[in-house]
């Protein structure tokens, strides 16, 4: 019945209240739009008047929450509060201890299957060449070995590729190894090259920019070698290669002592509590309170300001409409022994499987994990998915513009970046904001999972710590005042658009699809501007229903959402996410280049164009069973099951080959040149298969924004 509709409801109300529906529905001029309501209005149980929150943080309660959990460690010496350890358990402890403070209600801990590992510390120790006992610390990887006083020989494999092992014995031996940070190499293939080559365990060098020669660095894993790794520093590396030079056969004898313990689905637990609103949706402000090494910034800070902000809220008498639920995740850094993406653990398994709900009632999700306050930094990023990205930019834009702080924004429509739990939620289909940070990001540059990451190291700017606080309390309240999710689905489509090249771009009943599918969304953006401008200033008598029926036009938006995420989202080997399209077509691109440059009979040129395929770009300096180790990962049971491609684009063959010849001087390329070929019309198959489901789910989605438009504005 039309009657029923949301647009009938706001007319019977605005009918009532002897509103103009020209003026408020339709926005004609002469009348306030949402930009200029002011911020005197009492709306929601906030006050506009924003200087009652801003008022009631309380810097030094945060900064208790975030030194105490930086303290915990199950290392005295380098700390480590990691999935499912006591330390770890003690920092859960911590953070219900500081929501019951905050006055949060029901509070609840939530304990969540996930892969735990203790690390309790190792050393090595040597004699040196001057006849003293030297001992030094290592930090810890994800992976076990319990040893007391275990012998074993040293030897150095400097780049730790299959070259590095020509004439080298390291059968039961233990590797050090390099992580070179500027060829971007991951560990995994120095890890799983020394595993191959039988070596009994790995030392890994990884140098931490902003630390110096001293600090330890955990670089991230891929799967379980099913030996133990360890971290080193870049001095005590140098001091063990001059032990080593100086030894006849180039190894020297060693004594691990190592408590590091894997324990499957050990179990963490997720500890939350909420300001309670009227409705049935809720505002979900997350972050992880797990950590490698001491780990201030990652994530201690993010959990003391979710918490920090619940507090003010609740001390400021907020009475939200939506409930507010303050999420601290454990878990987070890592949580999943198997696959690829082993952190986001703890939140997967919540969403998941502990409270499967979440993701349906979420309005949106605010992640607290990326903004470092580090002294002297004053760039910093956000980031937005599911098509609320122009309303927070709006919302935190606001205090942004009038701050000492520099900010930067993806571009409108830029998928998610795996780099952050709100990744997890971001596949479910529910819009997030979150706190951004990217490899040039000073912290990420040097400090990440690093023994630096802790007092005295970097130092620490509260004014963007308070900062913090301001603009995530503030996307609460703007959030809270909204009736219907503000989301606009419209840049979604023009960029996928954008992101196609070659055929794709000509086949009209794609790109049909997605410009219809954008079209409406427009329209569907410009009607929940309207009515939630309406809704500011509806009658109270006349709110229940329309409240009644944006919570139904909510859950159709997170189906809208969902779809776009299932459809358009996948998982990519390099670690991101992309549209379906991006790895066939990019594959494609590279491999016809390649050809071209063979067919020229430039073999290095053609290398280099193969480094974007699958692995390739590791082939040259891997061999095939620590390749093989690799792509046989397993990601089942992980977030990242069913949202990865099918297996990568297997050229490793055709790049070791070139990469032979190269070095041979050889120009016979006749070989590659035909599986180069072979590879092309698999490629372009699949993308072309690709493209046609892509071209469906178009019009699924258009279709499913066209019911909308029907069942909730009578368009």
């Amino acid at each position: 019945m039309r009657g029923k509709t949301i647009v009938g409801v706001a007319r019977l109300a605005m009918a009532l209240a002897g509103i103009s529906i020209c003026l408020i529905l339709a926005g004609c001029s002469g009348g306030k739009g949402t930009a200029d309501l002011g911020e005197e209005i009492v709306v929601s149980g906030f006050s506009a008047d924003y200087s009652a929150f801003e008022a009631a943080v309380d810097i030094e309660f945060s900064r208790s929450i975030m030194e105490e959990l930086s303290r915990l460690g199950d290392d005295p010496r380098t700390g480590f509060r990691t999935a499912g350890s006591p330390a770890e358990k003690r920092a859960a402890d911590i953070v219900e201890r500081y929501m019951i403070q905050a006055g949060l209600k029901n509070i609840v801990r939530d304990a969540v299957m996930a892969d735990g590992w203790t690390f309790g510390g190792a050393t090595l120790a040597y004699e040196s060449f001057r006849g003293t006992r030297a001992e030094i610390v290592l930090g810890g990887y994800p992976t076990h070995m319990v040893a007391e006083g275990a012998p074993m020989m040293l030897v150095d494999l400097g780049a730790g590729d299959s070259g590095s092992y020509e004439g080298r014995d390291v059968e039961g031996k233990l590797a050090l190894v390099d992580a070179d940070a500027e060829s971007g190499d991951r560990v995994d293939f120095q890890v799983w090259q020394a595993k191959a080559k039988g070596a009994a365990a790995v030392l890994v060098m990884a140098q931490a920019a902003g630390g110096g020669d001293e600090a330890l660095m955990t670089r991230g894993l891929w799967g379980q070698p099913g030996i133990p790794v360890f971290a080193v520093s870049a001095a005590d590396a140098a001091a063990l290669r001059v032990e080593m030079r100086k030894a006849e056969d180039g190894e020297i004898p060693v004594i691990i002592d190592a408590d590091s313990v894997l324990a499957p689905e050990a179990g963490t637990e997720i500890v939350w509590g909420e300001i309670p609103g009227r409705s049935e949706e809720a505002i979900y402000v997350t972050a992880n309170y797990d950590g490698f090494y001491h780990s201030i910034f990652e994530n201690a800070v993010g959990v003391s300001t979710v918490i920090g902000i619940a507090k003010a809220m609740a001390d400021s008498g907020v009475a939200p409409q939506k409930t507010v639920r303050f999420v601290a995740c454990g878990a987070g850094e890592w949580g999943a022994a198997a696959g690829y993406f082993s952190w986001g653990a703890g939140i997967w398994k919540q969403i998941s499987q502990g409270r499967p709900d979440w993701p349906g009632s979420a309005f949106a999700v605010l992640n607290i994990d990326g903004l470092k306050p580090l002294s002297n930094k004053t760039d910093f990023s956000m980031k937005a998915a599911g098509g609320i990205l122009g309303f927070a930019r709006r919302s935190a834009g606001q205090l942004i513009d009038k701050s000492y702080y520099d900010f930067t924004w993806p571009d409108e429509s830029s998928p998610a970046a795996v780099t952050a739990e709100e990744a997890v939620w971001a596949l479910t289909g529910v819009p997030y904001v979150a706190a951004g940070a990217d490899s040039s990001d000073a912290y990420l540059g040097g400090l990440y999972h690093s023994s630096v990451d802790a007092a005295g190291y970097g130092g620490f700017d509260e004014g963007a710590y308070s900062f913090a606080h301001m603009i995530f309390g503030k996307l609460i309240m703007d959030l809270d005042r909204e009736l219907v999710r503000p989301v606009d689905f419209g840049p979604n489509f023009r960029d996928i658009i954008a992101s196609y090249s070659g055929g794709a771009s000509t086949n009209s009943a794609l790109v049909g699809a997605l410009a219809a599918a954008e079209e409406k969304a427009a329209v569907l953006a410009g009607e929940i501007e309207k009515l939630n401008a309406y809704y500011l200033t509806a009658p109270e008598a006349m709110r229940p229903g329309v409240e009644e029926m944006a919570y139904g036009l909510n859950r159709a938006l997170f189906r809208v959402g969902k779809s776009l995420r299932d459809n358009f989202s996948r998982l990519t080997w390099e670690g991101g996410i992309a549209y379906p399209h991006y790895a066939a077509q990019s594959n494609v691109r590279a491999l016809r280049e390649a050809e071209v440059l063979l067919e020229m009979g430039d073999g290095e040129g053609a290398l280099k164009a193969l480094d974007g395929v699958g692995f390739a770009r590791y082939a040259p300096r891997y061999g095939d069973e620590a390749m093989g180790y690799v792509l046989g990962i397993d990601n089942t049971g992980t977030w990242a099951e069913g949202h990865m491609p099918d297996p990568p684009c297997d050229a490793n063959g055709v790049a070791a080959g070139l990469a032979r010849k190269n070095a041979e001087g050889d120009s016979d390329f006749s070989e590659e040149l035909q599986e180069i070929e072979f590879l092309i019309g698999e490629e372009a198959l699949r993308y072309r298969e690709i493209l046609e489901g892509e071209s469906a789910a178009a019009s699924e989605i258009a279709g499913l924004i066209e019911q909308i438009l029907s069942d909730y504005f009578e368009m």
